[in-house]
């Protein structure tokens, strides 16, 4: 694999563009340069890229891996991490229901009555819905106790059923994910600034 750096977000997706035209394995790993605009635009398609191009690291694909100089500064989960904030579902798969929102929290995907786009999911009674960012529709997860009893695609609008499937893959919907260690250890970081703030206010 080849790993190219280039000054800024721009010039990263332009070499992209062009390098696809003599080969598809090309993985772009989008940051913006400015903090707050990566904070408040973040776009699901520029989140979905980092993602999948951390999976294709993880995974050990050859390729040419394209990055902004500000992607070499950002922080990055441990392989062990990454992995870690994975589901393979498939039909007869165990669910804990009572874990799963926390685990589903943590990688990313944020809580609704009622799914409407990528990283969104809901649970109701034995109905999970959830929205992968690399799915051309939502997959709706029926239990039975707590094995899956089904797994079908549907219409977010609609709400009627698409396909059955055998399997699905849950990634993060953000690169941006942590151990329990990690947020402990940010936990008593941020505890000890804090006293040493309050410290000199005092």
């Amino acid at each position: 694999s080849v790993i190219v750096v280039t000054a800024n977000l721009f010039y990263a997706n332009q070499l992209a563009d062009d390098l696809r035209n003599y080969t598809d394995q090309v993985f772009v790993y989008p940051v913006d340069e400015m903090i707050s605009a990566e904070m408040a635009f973040s776009s699901p398609e520029a989140r979905a890229e980092r993602v999948a191009t951390l999976n294709a690291v993880a995974a050990q694909e050859l390729g040419i891996y394209v990055l902004p100089a500000a992607g070499v500064r950002r922080f990055v989960p441990s392989l062990a991490t990454w992995e870690q904030h994975h589901f393979h579902w498939e039909v007869g798969s165990e669910v804990d229901l009572e874990r799963l929102p926390a685990q589903l929290l943590l990688m990313g995907y944020e809580r609704q009555e009622m799914i409407s786009k990528p990283g969104e999911f809901s649970i109701r009674g034995s109905i999970i819905d959830i929205y992968p960012l690399d799915a051309p529709s939502p997959i709706r997860v029926e239990l039975f106790d707590t094995e899956i009893d089904s797994l079908r695609s549907f219409d977010e609008e609609t709400q009627r059923s698409i396909e059955n499937v055998t399997e699905i893959w849950l990634s993060p919907t953000t690169d941006l994910v942590f151990s329990k260690e990690n947020l402990q250890r940010g936990y008593q970081t941020l505890m000890t600034q804090l006293d040493k703030r309050l410290a000199v206010t005092q």
